[in-house]
């Protein structure tokens, strides 16, 4: 199956496998950052929540705590590369906000868009044989 094209979609997924294997090898978020040395849970907690862009060497200490096999462990390294330095067509549009950016980036990798509109009818519809 293909990659989706969205850098968030990638780092939710990433953060959900990391979350995944972390739990499968029954480890707090605090005993994880103490065998790394990271000062504080909440590094580890945004990189599990795809809150942050992952850096590549976090990503790799983390699969070593986890002891994760050749094979998963080179998938999650593209998925970890392409989440963290992939850019979508909206950087170069310049200043948005950040609900803008959020749904640009979810519609990047979005496979389908539903729309549901209870009050309009689309313009498509709005022809004298419709009415």
């Amino acid at each position: 199956m293909p990659l989706p094209t969205s850098p968030v979609i990638r780092r939710v997924r990433l953060g959900a496998e990391l979350r995944q294997l972390r739990r499968r090898e029954a480890l707090t978020l605090e005993q994880v950052c103490d065998r790394l040395g990271w000062a504080s849970t909440s590094k580890l907690s945004r990189i599990e929540l795809g809150q942050s862009r992952p850096d590549l060497a976090d990503v790799l200490d983390l699969l070593d705590v986890y002891q994760v096999p050749v094979p998963l462990r080179d998938q999650l390294i593209v998925i970890a590369r392409d989440a963290a330095t992939s850019r979508g067509w909206w950087k170069t549009l310049g200043e948005m906000g950040e609900r803008q950016r959020t749904y640009a980036e979810l519609e990047a990798g979005a496979a389908r868009i539903v729309e549901y509109q209870p009050a309009v009818v689309p313009g498509l519809l709005q022809t004298p044989a419709y009415a």
